[in-house]
């Protein structure tokens, strides 16, 4: 995996939330994380995508999709009181969804072997529900094994770059934990990783090929932190980022309007920087 450099990004955005925060007493609680927990907010950031197609026999990469997209995000959580009845008690929903948008960087080559490069017009969707249980650890820090099912819906038009318009769909289900701690008064730190497979993946691909098929199942994972801040009675602001892996594998040989034609394995890994702000239902 190329590690991007705009992901110094993310120190400079945690600098400064640091440093504009005001000063808080040196105390925590578990409020603070249960506040964290029981909002709906929104962010914005960028999302750096590293796609390559591989070749199976060797593992060399035979195309890529590099560069930076803008994304756009919404979530929304929900932590059942600790004195709930029954299952509810301590009960963790989480939905989110967003979307990134831009131009990569293509360099491949065209069906028949001929090298080919030049920009890629991206536009990928995603979503993400969560089930879990929260664990309080003390006075100031919490923990939610978690079950996660997520859908993912990536277009790729190659204008320019191969001529390829081809759109790739697919689900994911993963476990996980998530770890919160609450260092200070109004500020909760959380870091996330969950790891699982994906399911039902697809490619529908445009001229000159047009045609559609099945993809393989691949491993999948996710690892992520993220800082929180509530400057109001009912308002935080976060900064976070995340790494996610996920991959599928080849899909069967199939007739086209070129032949029989096959794609290939392939991995992907989008590393996303993000700020937001949240509202606490209490």
């Amino acid at each position: 995996m190329t590690t991007p450099s705009l992901g110094r990004v993310l120190f400079g955005a945690l600098a400064v939330f640091a440093c504009t925060a005001p000063t808080v007493a040196a105390w925590a609680g578990i409020d603070d994380i249960r506040k964290s927990d029981n909002s709906v907010g929104v962010s914005l950031g960028g999302t750096y995508l590293d796609y390559r197609e591989l070749d199976s026999g060797t593992g060399l990469t035979l195309d890529s999709e590099r560069g930076w997209l803008a994304n756009l995000g919404g979530e929304a959580n929900l932590l059942a009181a600790p004195n709930a009845v029954g299952l509810l008690r301590n009960l963790y929903l989480h939905v989110d969804g967003g979307a990134a948008f831009g131009q990569t960087t293509y360099n491949g080559a065209y069906w028949n072997g001929t090298p080919a490069s030049g920009t890629t017009d991206d536009t990928v969707w995603n979503g993400a529900v969560r089930v879990g249980r929260g664990f309080e650890l003390g006075s100031s820090a919490m923990v939610i094994p978690f079950t996660e099912l997520g859908y993912r819906w990536w277009d790729r038009n190659g204008q320019g770059a191969g001529g390829y318009d081809e759109t790739y769909h697919s689900w994911d289900v993963m476990a996980g934990l998530l770890a919160q701690y609450s260092p200070a008064a109004k500020w909760v730190l959380s870091a996330n990783a969950a790891l699982g497979n994906t399911f039902g993946a697809g490619i529908v691909v445009g001229s000159p090929f047009s045609t559609s098929t099945s993809l393989g199942d691949a491993l999948t994972w996710r690892a992520g932190g993220r800082v929180g801040y509530t400057f109001s009675r009912r308002m935080e602001m976060f900064t976070e980022a995340d790494v996610t892996r996920l991959g599928y594998g080849a899909s069967p040989w199939i007739n086209s309007g070129q032949g029989v034609v096959m794609e290939p394995t392939s991995q992907t890994y989008e590393t996303a920087i993000k700020v937001g702000v949240a509202y606490h239902f209490f």
